[in-house]
């Protein structure tokens, strides 16, 4: 979307045909110049509602020129301006440029890397804050299950944190379970936006996080959809692929509750394809069908002795079955794969009284996809890793499995991709005693279920072909999202597919043309920033982690990691550097150094970074000029006065603190005390300039005119 902010391009018209009047020597209305600068303060957020009517009044005002381009570009204006309304109101209310046109106004990197496009700074800052509740309100905005996805998102936000580029990058995850399991509190549940608002009949196909998603925004639109799930309770992968132990059933049957509350009703133990079809819901008035049922097939381990092997255990049928509390293994298990459902079910068999649990991956640890931290916490827990090697048979005796053999490799040199393959070591051969092997090397979608469908188009890997940006398929009124349109993704990626979906169902039921407008990022709340001291600012990591002791862990399936305490969940938000208001322009680094000083240290920055990131630095050397301040496009630096003492911050950490001097003849604060010592030096080999500490730029010209001071005062 970018060079497509409607207010961004409206200024650059203007410009041109200004730029064209002028060449021409053609008179220009005076309507135009006014037109720029309401453009130009909305791209700069200096924006208010009354801009909207002026520009408006403007507009049709030159509606009536005689000049027929700017006749045209008036015409052309207003259309944008009605129908792209909610773009203008974001500037203007939230300060945030939908399509980062405008720099000042762009998204920070944590909303724009999360496939939701959750407005992280602000429930972060909430959360620092206390305001648990009004933090919780802002994620129910973008997703159904914050308490869900505190605990299981794999948080593609933290990888792109610019405080990773310092030291650690913010808990982005943690510090939403924080927002969650603080917020909820037995208080009243989100409802509706609109009451029951519309009559039409859809049907959503699996009741997993892109189902009920889809379910929940719908509901949160009026419409009272329908859910239709093939397992004996909602949830999906949610609750048959994710262990208790990092995903408590209580809690997420509580999310779902919410769901349900909204007017989302759910029918479980109805399949698609055998016990329900499209063509059945067209035939009973269904106006609209979403179809999410996800990746539940599990690729085959192409090796020996593997073919119908009772010991030998598909990975989603072992944990669907041990959430029944159905063990399938016996005393020594071994899985095969590297992802975190590999990890899942050795976590999972440690927990079963086994005497032994091996993973088996065929890279290096340093390639394995699955999260760092999970690899850590089956370490902790016993599993016994081996790295770079692949299974190469089963090995049986008297129709059960004894050992399996495995075969040592080495990486190749990386190909296009970047990956290094492996590649099998000859004579390398080893065996692992085993009676159990869980084989988790990917998954893949039941394609069965489509065969009958003659209008829905497959991809070469048998996924559902959808409108990248609407998720309609090839069947009018029908859409799909999440694992069966990308292939085995994350809770996150199927949770923004529901939400895509439902703005898209909803427009093709009201004949609303699809705009991407309506799925960009949004600044849910403006939130000043966390009051913070430089100390608490500078701190390079993150507060540990409390998780059950490693001895108890294995004995249940208790949930192992805990919440963060208020306390650290504080500490934890006051290290955010609040890029929704600071874009790391870098000018204010530039400004203070062209004044001589380089009191500001920050890595991070685009232009003029300094080798490190020091917040302690400033207030060891900040004169509290201004000039920072002055130079910031966006306002996160401020100056705070306090009696006779002046705070600057930035992003809400204090930079610096300065006593203020006051004026001997008005009595007003003008300027601070290292202000003064650094002009009085820059001034102390110049006989022609006198300078006066005990009065203010004004005294001074009113007593003294003769004297030409240029400072102006602070306040």
């Amino acid at each position: 979307m970018e060079g497509s902010c409607p207010v961004h391009i409206a200024i650059n018209r203007l410009m041109e045909i200004k730029s064209v009047s002028i060449s021409e020597g053609i008179p220009l209305p005076s309507e135009i110049d006014k037109l720029i600068r309401l453009y130009q303060d909305i791209t700069e957020g200096k924006g208010k509602i009354e801009h909207i009517d002026s520009i408006n009044a403007y507009l049709n005002s030159l509606k009536n020129t005689n000049n027929p381009k700017i006749k045209q570009l008036s015409l052309e204006l207003s259309n944008e301006l009605m129908s792209k309304t909610q773009i203008f109101y974001s500037h203007i209310l939230n300060h945030h440029c939908l399509t980062q046109d405008c720099i000042q106004l762009s998204p920070p990197p944590c909303q724009m890397a999360c496939p939701a496009y959750v407005d992280i700074p602000s429930y972060i800052t909430l959360v620092g804050m206390g305001k648990y509740r009004e933090a919780l309100e802002v994620l129910w905005e973008d997703i159904p299950f914050p308490g869900t996805l505190g605990r299981v998102c794999i948080h593609p936000c933290e990888d792109v944190c610019r405080r990773g580029m310092i030291d650690e990058p913010i808990s982005i995850c943690k510090l939403k379970r924080v927002a969650y399991d603080y917020g909820i509190n037995n208080l009243p549940l989100p409802h509706r936006k609109e009451t029951e608002k519309y009559q039409n009949k859809i049907a959503i196909i699996g009741a997993g996080p892109a189902g009920l998603s889809a379910g929940y925004f719908l509901a949160r639109k009026g419409y009272r959809p329908i859910i239709f799930e093939g397992m004996p309770e909602p949830g999906g992968m949610l609750r048959w692929g994710i262990p208790a132990y990092r995903l408590p059933r209580e809690l997420l049957a509580k999310e779902i509750d919410l769901i349900k509350s909204l007017g989302v009703k759910i029918k479980t133990n109805i399949k698609f394809g055998s016990d329900i079809t499209i063509e059945d819901l067209k035939r009973d008035g269904y106006e609209a069908i979403f179809i999410g049922i996800g990746a539940w097939c599990c690729t085959r381990l192409p090796i020996e002795g593997i073919e119908d092997n009772p010991n030998v255990v598909e990975c989603l049928t072992f944990l669907r079955h041990e959430s029944l509390r159905q063990s399938m293994v016996g005393e020594r298990v071994v899985v095969i794969g590297g992802g975190n459902v590999a990890i899942d079910c050795v976590r999972t068999a440690l927990r079963l009284n086994v005497k032994e649990v091996h993973l088996v991956y065929r890279r290096s640890r340093q390639e394995m996809p699955a999260l760092k931290e999970e690899i850590e916490a089956a370490e902790e827990e016993g599993a016994i890793f081996t790295y770079l090697s692949s299974p190469v048979r089963v090995i049986t005796k008297n129709d059960k499995i004894i050992g399996i053999e495995c075969i040592r490799n080495e990486l190749s040199e990386p190909d296009e991709s970047g990956r290094r393959r492996p590649v099998p070591i000859k004579g390398s051969e080893y065996v692992i005693p085993a009676d159990t092997l869980i084989t988790a090397i990917g998954q893949e979608v039941d394609s069965s279920v489509f065969s009958g469908i003659l209008d829905i188009k497959l991809s070469p890997k048998n996924l559902i072909v959808v409108n990248p940006l609407t998720l309609e398929t090839t069947i009018p009124g029908v859409f799909a999202g999440g694992d069966v349109v990308t292939g085995p993704a994350t809770v996150i990626e199927a949770v923004a597919a529901g939400k895509r979906a439902a703005e898209s169902i909803h427009r093709y039921l009201q004949n609303i043309p699809f705009s991407e407008d309506a799925i960009l990022p949004m600044r849910r709340k403006v939130v000043n920033p966390i009051k913070a001291t430089a100390e608490e600012r500078n701190r390079k990591s993150r507060p540990p982690l409390s998780c059950l002791p490693v001895e108890d862990r294995c004995k249940s399936f208790e949930e192992v990691e805990l919440c963060y305490p208020k306390e650290n969940a504080e500490i934890e938000a006051k290290r955010c550097l609040r890029c929704d208001i600071c874009i790391a322009c870098g000018k204010c680094v530039e400004a203070c150094k062209e004044m001589g000083i380089s009191a500001i240290k920050l890595s991070y920055v685009k232009d003029n970074p300094c080798d490190i990131t020091d917040f302690l630095n400033t207030n060891e050397n900040c004169i509290g000029c201004g000039s920072c301040m002055n130079n910031c496009p966006t306002g996160a630096i401020t100056m705070e006065y306090n009696n006779s003492k002046m705070v600057l911050r930035m992003s809400g950490y204090e930079m610096s603190m300065h006593k203020l001097i006051r004026c001997e003849e008005c009595g007003k604060y003008f300027i601070t005390e290292r202000h003064i010592k650094y002009l009085q030096q820059k001034t102390a080999d110049n006989p022609k300039v006198k300078y006066s500490n005990k009065l203010c730029p004004e005294c001074s010209r009113r007593l003294y005119p003769e004297r030409s001071i240029k400072i102006l005062p602070l306040i």
